[in-house]
């Protein structure tokens, strides 16, 4: 499975949402079930302003392989609370699940989360019909169990930010980074933008 990983040459770009990319990404909070933590939806306005406050910021995952441009795949929305950074959104398009672009995406936002000075990252999962192959998502991730409302069929999760992140699958072609300013590995690409 590795070796076909490999052989699809995949380049993964994680960037800072623009207005540009504002509607697919109201897009795929609308219309993404099953990789998708919390579903909650929002509109191409609300989107807006969550890029605008100073206390939130939403990222967004590309992908390219040998086959074509997926487009943007993947979005997080992030809230800022002191010393903490809260996962409001965090989803996967169905097109591209199994691939590791999640486990990709989820590391940079924890080191996105340090680079914004966070001690912890709370991610919650809000149980669906159909979001049910994500419940473990967390906690395969490292993160912790925090609590859990049964009547509302949800769980928080904590990551302690002063822990090791895991690795990255190490099978992609390139993985770029405007938030964390990482090109494969190598600091500080986008140092001068």
């Amino acid at each position: 499975l590795t070796s076909y990983y490999e052989s699809l040459e995949m380049v993964v770009e994680i960037r800072y949402a623009t207005r540009f990319s504002i509607p697919r990404i109201a897009q795929q909070t609308q219309k993404t079930n099953q990789f998708n933590l919390t579903t909650r939806r929002y509109n191409a306005l609300e989107i807006q302003n969550f890029i605008e406050q100073r206390d939130s910021d939403v990222l967004t995952l590309k992908l390219t392989d040998r086959f074509g441009d997926s487009g943007i795949v993947g979005t997080c929305i992030l809230l800022f609370e002191t010393d903490r950074a809260i996962i409001n959104t965090f989803l996967i398009s169905c097109r591209v699940l199994g691939r590791g672009v999640e486990e990709v995406f989820i590391n940079h936002i924890l080191k996105y989360a340090i680079k914004h000075k966070c001690k912890t990252i709370i991610g919650e999962y809000i149980k669906t019909d159909k979001n049910k192959q994500v419940e473990f998502f967390y906690p395969k991730m490292g993160f912790s169990e925090l609590n859990s409302d049964k009547a509302n069929a949800s769980s928080r999760f904590v990551f302690d930010l002063t822990q090791p992140i895991k690795d990255k699958p190490e099978y992609f072609k390139e993985i770029i980074s405007e938030v964390t300013g990482e090109f494969n590995g190598k600091e500080n690409l986008f140092s001068n933008q």
